[in-house]
């Protein structure tokens, strides 16, 4: 065990000066033991870049494995597209399709939806 004498260390991490030159310390930002410290600004340059292209990665991925599984359950329901507010023109070897009911449930059902997970 060592002996404390009354001499103090050397701080080796003494407070940077502040940038607006009055003399005083630089705010301090944490604490180690007894010793401050200061870290100083933080970048955010590159890496703020890369968790917001990083989260929109992940929100595209999400977007679509639900897409994909809605494909996969569209022929599971065969009224979906044919319901009786859907528009369908054909002359001769052109054909035009609006599903105008269908757009309708679809906007109705996916606003209770969203909305149910993600009100706050």
């Amino acid at each position: 065990m060592r002996r404390r004498t009354g001499r103090s260390l050397p701080d080796p991490c003494p407070a940077a000066p502040n940038r607006s030159g009055d003399g005083a310390p630089a705010p301090v930002h944490g604490s180690l033991g007894s010793r401050s410290y200061s870290t100083g600004p933080v970048p955010s340059g590159k890496l703020g870049t890369v968790q917001d292209l990083g989260r929109v990665l992940i929100g595209l991925g999400c977007l679509a494995v639900v897409l994909g599984a809605a494909l996969l359950l569209a022929a599971r329901l065969p009224w979906l597209g044919r319901l009786p507010g859907d528009i369908v023109v054909r002359r001769g070897p052109v054909t035009f399709y609006f599903p105008l009911l269908t757009c309708v449930v679809l906007s109705v059902v996916l606003t209770i939806v969203v909305n149910l997970f993600w009100r706050r």
